[in-house]
């Protein structure tokens, strides 16, 4: 009976050499089950950053590939195809660079399966998951795929946080004031403190939003840059061979830096505070 297996990942990946030797060598010793023995040809399918497409039937041909600059690795498929089966045999594993802005796909990693045995198809399709799972990387970049979450939300704290105490202190001048009025005995009809209360009743100034939207449009100015920071020394989408390799490595380095500097002036500023907090407590 022919069955069918399709799953997609929208996580990252971080390939390398000898994750994808591992992973070829899974696909060919499954596609090879249950088969006389013969180990079915592989074949890859590269598309370059500048829309090149190239095709191989050889592994270390696609290891040796540039891999860098316009030449960098967007997208790679990988298929194994048993055609001397009826029905055939089949699978093919795809890899998205999504940040080259490859609108084909909508997932990172995409699997297909097909075969006439259920059991073997559901095998494969564990042994895939298994791999690819050694290969994960947390997709952060969902969260500022989101205009709302983005470039509303830090606005709309930020005004709440700092709008809401300025009408809560105004407020309670308003009804001190009017409180002070009817102690002294200037109001003393009900009438007269209704019209009071609505004659000066604060209605908050424009010159009250630019601090808050100044600090809004700032954090988000900031959580951009962080943003684009992360991406750079933290990148979604890697294939890690050929002269991408050493610029990877680079960034492996300078990101291990940039956390022990970061942690290192934390702990610093932990300890000066508790430091400080003592002294003056013993004074």
């Amino acid at each position: 009976m022919k069955t069918e297996a399709q799953k997609s990942f929208h996580h990252g990946f971080i390939l390398t050499e000898q994750e994808l030797r591992r992973m070829l060598d899974s696909i060919q010793q499954q596609a090879k089950t249950g088969t006389n023995g013969t180990t079915p040809t592989a074949n890859f399918e590269v598309v370059f950053r500048n829309g090149v497409v190239a095709e191989s039937l050889e592994i270390d041909e696609v290891l040796s590939l540039e891999n860098f600059g316009s030449k960098s690795i967007s997208r790679l498929s990988i298929g194994c195809v048993d055609n001397d089966i009826d029905p055939k045999r089949e699978i093919v594993v795809r890899f998205a660079n999504l940040n080259d802005g490859d609108s084909e796909f909508s997932a990172a990693i995409h699997y297909s399966i097909l075969g006439n045995d259920r059991d073997w198809v559901f095998i494969s399709s564990s042994l895939l998951d298994e791999r690819l799972g050694k290969i994960k990387v947390v997709n952060y970049s969902k969260f500022f795929k989101e205009p709302f979450m983005f470039a509303f939300l830090p606005v709309i704290m930020t005004v709440s946080f700092v709008l809401i105490p300025i009408n809560e202190e105004s407020e309670k001048a308003y009804v001190a004031k009017l409180e002070e009025q009817w102690h002294s005995g200037k109001i003393k009809d009900p009438i007269e403190a209704i019209i009071y209360l609505e004659r000066n009743r604060p209605h908050g100034s424009p010159s009250i939003l630019f601090i808050p939207l100044g600090l809004a449009i700032s954090l988000s100015c900031i959580g951009w840059l962080c943003y684009r920071g992360i991406l750079n020394f933290w990148p979604i989408y890697s294939y890690c061979w050929g002269d991408y390799l050493s610029f990877y490595e680079k960034k492996v380095a300078i990101r291990k830096y940039l956390l022990i500097v970061i942690l290192t002036g934390l702990i610093v500023s932990i300890v000066a505070g508790v430091l400080v907090n003592k002294f003056h407590l013993g004074q």
